[in-house]
């Protein structure tokens, strides 16, 4: 952030909750500090998540062989010789 808007902001000194409406260059600007609530999840353990899903049976066994692809036929481009300026 540019020092000089980082200078004017701190100067607006907003307290939690509190909005400014600016007109910039035709643009309304709005700066709102937010309020500083705790949030509801901050004494809660954080458990890492992992899912355990149930083993099926296979529906399907697909025999697969791999062999190599041979290379796509490269497009004829015409020389810049036939273009009239």
């Amino acid at each position: 952030m540019n020092d000089a808007l980082s200078q004017t902001l701190a100067k607006l000194d907003l307290q939690p909750g509190q909005c400014q409406v600016f007109q910039v260059n035709g643009y309304r600007v709005e700066i709102r500090r937010p309020t500083e609530e705790e949030s509801d999840f901050l004494g809660m353990a954080m458990l890492e998540p992992w899912v355990a899903f149930p083993q099926g049976e296979p529906a399907l066994h697909l025999a697969v062989r791999v062999e190599p692809h041979p290379l796509p036929v490269p497009p004829d481009i015409p020389s810049d010789k036939n273009v009239v300026p």
